[in-house]
C-alpha cells in the first residue's frame, strides 16, 4: 500500500504546480489561494473524518481516503481551470484527512504491537522508492503526452489503489464502538476537548502547534510560486513543456 502509494501520489505531484501554471494558467494569487483553501480543508475536516476511523472502521476510513483523494486528483486534471481545482483542493484534502493517521492505527491494531516499529520502517522505505520511480514515470507521460496527464492517471490509479484495498486489506483486531457512541458531532466535540486538555498540560505541544502554524504561513508561498517564477522569469535552453 505504501509503496503504491508514493508511486501513484508522485506521478502527480511531480508535474503539479507545473500543470496549473502552465495548463490553467493559474496567477500568483490564485495559486496561493489553491494550497490556503486545501490547508483549510485538512484543518477543518481533520477530526470529523478521524471518527470513521475511531468509531466505525479503520480499514473503511483508508478506503473511503483513497477514493475522495484519487478523485480530486483526477478532477484538476481534467478541467483546467481556477474554479475546478480550487474544488478539487478541497476534496482532495479532506481524502487526505480520511488517511491521516488511519493508516497507522490500522497497522498498530493488526499487528497487535509487534514489529511496529520494523513494520513502520519497512512501509517508509516502499514509499520512498515509489515516490523516487514516480517522479520518473511522471516527466515520462508529461514529455510524452500532455501535462496534464499524469495529473489525471496518479488520480485514477490512486483511486483503483482504494479498489485493490476493498478486496485485499484485512481488518481482525479492530473493535468498532458501539452504535450508540457513533454521534459524530459529539464524538467530534469529545475528541477536541480530550486534545486540548492534553495541549494544556504539556506546553511543548503548543510550541509545537505554533511551530507547525509559523512554518505552513512561511512556506505557502514559496510552495506554490516558486515553480512559476522559473516558469516566467528563467529563459530554459531547450524547456520540454
Amino acid at each position: 500500500m505504501m509503496g503504491a502509494h508514493g508511486l501513484f501520489y508522485y506521478i502527480f505531484a511531480t508535474v503539479n504546480i507545473l500543470y496549473q501554471v502552465t495548463a490553467a494558467h493559474l496567477n500568483p494569487l490564485q495559486l496561493v489561494l489553491v494550497g490556503t483553501v486545501f490547508e483549510i480543508a485538512i484543518f477543518l475536516f481533520e477530526v470529523p473524518t478521524g471518527v470513521v476511523a475511531d468509531t466505525i472502521s479503520r480499514r473503511t476510513s483508508v478506503i473511503i481516503g483513497y477514493f475522495v483523494f484519487g478523485a480530486g486528483l483526477a478532477l484538476q486534471g481534467l478541467f483546467p481551470s481556477f474554479q475546478f481545482i480550487l474544488l478539487s483542493a478541497v476534496i482532495f484534502g479532506i481524502g487526505l484527512t480520511f488517511l491521516s493517521g488511519a493508516r497507522e492505527a490500522w497497522i498498530a491494531d493488526e499487528a497487535q504491537g509487534e514489529n511496529v516499529g520494523h513494520i513502520f520502517m519497512r512501509g517508509t522505505q516502499f514509499q520512498q522508492m515509489g515516490s523516487f520511480f514516480g517522479m520518473i514515470l511522471s516527466v515520462i507521460l508529461a514529455a510524452i503526452f500532455q501535462v496534464n496527464t499524469p495529473v489525471v492517471i496518479g488520480g485514477l490509479l490512486l483511486m483503483g489503489l482504494g479498489a485493490f484495498l476493498i478486496l485485499t486489506m484485512p481488518e481482525e483486531h479492530f473493535r468498532p464502538a458501539p452504535s450508540s457512541e457513533r454521534n459524530t458531532m459529539k464524538r467530534m466535540l469529545m475528541t477536541f476537548q480530550e486534545g486540548m486538555k492534553v495541549v494544556r498540560v504539556k506546553p511543548i505541544l503548543i510550541t509545537i502547534l505554533f511551530i507547525a502554524l509559523i512554518q505552513g504561513m512561511a512556506s505557502e508561498g514559496f510552495d506554490r510560486l516558486w515553480l512559476k517564477h522559473l516558469n516566467d522569469e528563467i529563459v530554459l535552453a531547450c524547456p520540454l513543456f
